[in-house]
């Protein structure tokens, strides 16, 4: 299953969404025996949250989800990490592709706010950027701290219907992100309807 998976992410690069479209159907069956095979979190439920988005709305995991089929959250380092907002970038430019399939994408730090802010000014992330202060919300996804630095570690989640976490992944290397191919494909078998 490894050996499938890693040539089907060396076809699909991140930025190859038209290879995407190609092998999605292919794909899309092998993540979804992945994800059921006990790659996904075995705790079950995504634990609810409520943050600061740097608009001055609230954002909550229970409200995004009673509009959207899907959220993706994304834990990075935090404003100093240039690693952290390369990835945020590349985020963005993938951010249509998730509103088409109904889903919504968060990326949570433990900066402040005007921390974030200048994130998000960096970034141009047009998706909530969050701010977990007292690193609550990182703790309760157990990723506070993973590397000893008293920050979130990098991670990403997909959580479902009813917070179902359907796939997550803590911690990485540079240059080894998780495939947003991999999570476009996960959100297709979940039978999200694809909006204009």
């Amino acid at each position: 299953m490894t050996d499938i998976l890693t040539r089907v992410t060396f076809l699909m690069s991140v930025r190859g969404f038209k290879a995407f479209l190609l092998l999605g159907a292919a794909a899309g069956i092998i993540i979804a025996v992945t994800a059921c095979a006990g790659e996904a979190s075995q705790e079950g439920l995504a634990p609810e949250f409520a943050l600061s988005a740097t608009d001055g709305t609230t954002i909550r995991l229970t409200r995004v989800l009673a509009e959207r089929d899907a959220i993706i959250i994304v834990f990075y380092k935090g404003f100093s990490c240039v690693i952290c907002l390369d990835w945020l970038v590349e985020l963005q430019e993938a951010y249509p592709f998730f509103r088409q399939r109904n889903a919504e994408l968060v990326a949570i730090s433990t900066d402040d706010i005007p921390q974030t802010v200048r994130t998000v000014g960096v970034t141009l992330a047009r998706y909530p950027v969050l701010a977990d202060r007292e690193g609550e919300v990182s703790k309760s996804y157990k990723v506070y701290d993973v590397d000893g630095d008293g920050r979130a570690a990098l991670a990403m989640f997909v959580i479902g219907p009813g917070r179902e976490i359907l796939w997550q992944q803590v911690g990485w290397e540079p240059g080894e992100e998780p495939s947003l191919d991999e999570v476009l494909v996960l959100l297709d078998t979940m039978s999200v309807p694809i909006t204009e």
